[in-house]
């Protein structure tokens, strides 16, 4: 009953208003991570492998949109199976439940990276953030495959981050981790 009331939406409005959450996830971490990034992470050692800063814009505004979308796929998923099919409703619960921990993560890194700068509690953060966004894709996976599908790139961009995080802490910690 209470999953009643989105039913009322029509699914691409559902659609807009997922991605723009997740768009909106992404823009409360921009003040902070801007301030930082000519300042404090400008100054840090850095792996070969680390991005030109101006991709990260770029990738996060494509991920956090098909979050958007995994995240309407998964409010449908939840409302239409709840019905007809329990056990399938139980795992989009799951994956949704999966979802929001996995976004209340991401929320949590910037904060503790670029804010805090505590790069050892950002990397068990991020771990954590892909644990969510794994449980996420296989709990998902059975009941909205393209949900699952469309988590996949977020997946393969964070485990090249707790790479880069890990690098990062590895190089830095004596000077800018001592909090930890």
């Amino acid at each position: 009953m209470a999953d009643a009331p989105l039913l009322l939406l029509p699914p691409w409005v559902l659609v807009l208003l997922c991605i723009i959450a997740c768009q909106c996830l992404g823009l409360s971490q921009t003040r902070v991570t801007q301030q930082a990034i000519p300042t404090w992470y400008a100054q840090l050692k850095k792996p070969t492998l680390t991005p030109p800063n101006t991709l990260f814009p770029v990738v996060w505004t494509m991920l956090y949109t098909l979050m958007g979308v995994t995240l309407a796929l998964l409010i449908l998923t939840v409302q239409t199976a709840s019905a007809t099919h329990p056990a399938l409703a139980l795992l989009a619960r799951l994956a949704l439940a999966s979802f929001v921990i996995q976004a209340v993560c991401n929320g949590i890194w910037s904060w503790l990276f670029f804010g805090q700068h505590r790069l050892g509690w950002a990397l068990y953060d991020i771990i954590m953030l892909w644990f969510g966004i794994a449980a996420t894709i296989v709990f998902a996976w059975p009941v909205n495959p393209l949900a699952a599908q469309l988590m996949i790139p977020y997946l393969l961009w964070t485990s090249y981050a707790v790479w880069l995080n890990w690098s990062l802490w590895k190089l830095n910690r004596d000077e800018v981790d001592t909090k930890n």
